[in-house]
């Protein structure tokens, strides 16, 4: 079976039975064979049919794991709370990780949570002169801008820090950043930090995988985490057109769980 984006080939190879099923997008090919022996086939064809047609090779970049599930690599975003190496990072994407590494600086170290407002904090040792982001003052106004690094499927394997516009609803955030923006700095129009972005995975019914829900963790909450923890935080707020000021303050980190 040929189609415009994939195509199926089914066979026989020597005593196996064998389906292939294939991908296509741009110049890059993803597929996966499947080989039974010839005297399974009355269980085994049913289920190596079943198998290939789920085969997925381009996922929606979008789409968060199957609930119960985790990710072997998952890819956040941090937020820079002080010059000695503490980060700011959601809660949920950093727990049950083998190592957490933030690019360029190292691995970091979990030392501790708020698993109600899924916050975390990180500490990067021997980390020095790093810019945190600016947390105080009351931000306004529904517009945002979030700041954060998209996962390398979302974003074509770059590391640089986005910013995209967003409005607040309430709690929730639309439209919906791609994965790897849990973690982000959310600032108003006037540049103040207005709470940190909670991508969350609804559950569906049939344990089906749906899109990610966003929400903010707003300001006060942050706040008061951090000072619980003996963080002092930074004063002032970044000019609204300094975006290079929150992007010194942003950066990816990495869970690997294998």
């Amino acid at each position: 079976m040929l189609r415009a984006g994939s195509f199926v080939i089914s066979g026989v190879q020597r005593l196996k039975n064998f389906i292939v099923r294939a991908q296509a997008s741009g110049s890059e090919v993803r597929g996966v064979t499947i080989l039974y022996d010839q005297a399974t086939e009355g269980i085994m064809a049913t289920v190596a049919t079943a198998t290939a047609g789920a085969f997925q090779g381009f996922p929606d970049a979008k789409a968060a794991p199957l609930p119960g599930m985790r990710r072997a690599v998952e890819y956040a975003t941090a937020i820079v709370v002080s010059a000695g190496g503490d980060l700011l990072a959601p809660g949920r994407a950093t727990e049950e990780c083998r190592a957490i590494v933030v690019p360029g600086l190292g691995h970091a170290e979990r030392v501790a949570a708020d698993p109600a407002n899924d916050l975390a904090l990180l500490r990067l040792y021997g980390a020095r002169n790093l810019a945190p982001a600016a947390l105080a003052g009351e931000s306004k106004g529904d517009a945002l801008t979030l700041f954060g690094v998209g996962d390398p499927l979302a974003q074509a394997g770059d590391t640089a820090v986005m910013n995209v516009a967003a409005r607040r609803t309430g709690q929730g955030v639309e439209p919906v950043p791609k994965l790897g923006f849990s973690g982000a700095a959310a600032v108003d129009a006037q540049g103040r930090f207005a709470g940190m972005v909670d991508l969350t995975s609804p559950v569906a019914a049939g344990g089906r995988s749906v899109l990610p829900q966003a929400t903010i963790v707003p300001a006060d909450t942050v706040r008061s985490f951090l000072t619980a923890q003996g963080i002092t935080l930074e004063t002032g707020a970044a000019p609204a057109a300094d975006h290079a000021a929150i992007e010194k303050s942003v950066m990816r980190v990495i869970c690997v769980r294998k």
